[in-house]
């Protein structure tokens, strides 16, 4: 059901070096093309939540900038940090932190609208960009996403003794 991915290789003749020879394809390379695409597409993915990282945001920004530059759309850039988030991790440990981050971006992404682009910049940093009509219209959405990580921390609690939800 699906089209195999083939290798050929060249090489110039020696004796002849305008002459090009193509070797006719040897080998399936599927898995190794198959493997090659999830590789990249990992690098471009935060581990621990799952969402595009510092790479892929870098890449969406140049494509963003590169668009509103054409079509005179303004793009926002909202950066979420999370306050005093050291003293979960030093107060309940890294797994607990690192539960609340795996929440945090899932919020995010619950919030944003489609076409919106959430993702982890490092650390308890967040970014969201996308299109907006204006800097109000920037700033509604992003107390929108405050305000949905705020209610999603009350929303769940959390047993400070064993950090599960």
């Amino acid at each position: 059901g699906s089209r195999p991915w083939s290798g050929a290789s060249d090489t110039h003749r020696p004796d002849h070096p305008a002459v090009l020879v193509i070797a006719p394809p040897a080998r399936d390379i599927t898995e190794h093309t198959a493997g090659h695409a999830e590789l990249v597409e990992r690098s471009r993915r935060d581990p621990l939540t799952g969402i595009p990282n510092r790479l892929a945001l870098a890449e969406q920004i140049e494509i963003a900038l590169s668009r509103a530059a054409r079509t005179r759309d303004i793009v926002a850039v909202l950066f979420c940090d999370l306050d005093d988030f050291k003293l979960v991790n030093d107060g309940y440990g890294h797994e607990t932190g690192d539960k609340m981050l795996v929440a945090v971006a899932r919020t995010i992404l619950q919030t944003v609208r489609p076409g919106d682009f959430a993702a982890r910049f490092g650390g308890d940093e967040f970014v969201v960009l996308l299109p907006v009509t204006g800097e109000a219209d920037g700033e509604a959405i992003a107390e929108r996403i405050r305000s949905a990580v705020a209610d999603a921390d009350s929303s769940q609690p959390m047993d400070v003794s064993t950090g599960r939800e």
